[in-house]
This record gives C-alpha cells, structure tokens and sequence, in this order.
C-alpha cells in the first residue's frame, strides 16, 4: 500500500466535504435526516471546518516518509479520525438518520465505508508499515533509509577536493 495515495485520497475526500459542508450545511443537515437543520448549521460548519483542516494536513504531509516512528503523529490523527467518523456514519446510516424516523440512508453507508476503508489504511501505516522493509539499499544504520548524497555528507568537502 501507498502512503501516498492513501493521504491524497483522505485529502481529497475530507476537503471536499469540508467545502461541502461550509457553504451548505443547512442542505446537509436536511439530507441527514435532522429535525431542525438550521439549528445544526453551526455545528455542521465546525464540522466543515475540521474535515478542511485534516484535509489540508493530509494534502501538506502526502510527500513525507511514513511507517514505523516516521509520520506518526499524523497517521495516528487521520486513523482516529477517520475512525470515529466511519463508525458515527455507519451508525446514523443505519439508524435511518440523526432522528431514527428513516430507514437506512445508502449514501451516509457509502460514505462511512469509505471512511472505515481510510482507518484500515491509516492502521496499516501506524501499526503495520516499515520504509525500511521496501527492498531499497539506502544508507543508514539498519541497512535502509536515505542514502547519503552523492559526493559526501552535506558541509563536507567537494567532490574532486583533494583529501589530506
């Protein structure tokens, strides 16, 4: 699995329901079933606006090393995001809506297992992934990681210097 597309695609997926959600949360809060949606527009743009930041987090960080101590702290947000908010939108998904009056919601159910989906990648970087495990022959103590640059570490001598 690929860190990479699996940050860009959270990114993707949380900013846009972040912009969703900040310009039309009264919408959104009809479609979800709530009694009073207006009542819940300050909620659902607060809402709006964390999906936004972690997407933002995720678009920033997409190029980074992760797995193992590397990217952890933003591999453990996104799974504990990702996480409560699957299981939040399973749950409402199946209740029929905020208000139980519905039956089950089949766009709130895909869209939670998309996220339930997320949590399962975000898993595997935090508990499962190790760069150093890929097969590449890069420098460093344990035989993987970075290689050093061509022509020596950074601050040492040109290549071609004369040595003493």
């Amino acid at each position: 699995m690929n860190p990479r597309a699996l940050l860009v695609t959270a990114a993707v997926l949380l900013g846009s329901g972040g912009w969703v959600l900040l310009f039309l949360p009264a919408e959104v809060g009809a479609r979800l079933g709530l009694i009073r949606p207006e009542d819940a527009t300050v909620a659902l743009e607060l809402f709006g606006g964390a999906l936004l930041s972690m997407g933002m987090l995720n678009w920033l960080a997409r190029g980074a090393i992760y797995g193992g101590i590397y990217g952890r702290p933003i591999a453990l947000a996104d799974f504990l995001f990702c996480g409560i908010t699957g299981a939040t939108l399973l749950r409402v998904a199946v209740r029929g809506g905020v208000d139980g009056a519905g039956g089950p919601l089949p766009g709130l159910l895909a869209l939670g297992a998309a996220f339930v989906l997320l949590t399962v990648g975000f898993g595997w970087i935090l508990f499962g992934a190790r760069p150093w495990e890929d097969g590449s022959k890069g420098g460093g103590a344990e035989g993987g990681g970075p290689s050093p640059p061509p022509g020596g570490p950074p601050g040492g001598p040109p290549p071609g210097a004369p040595t003493a």
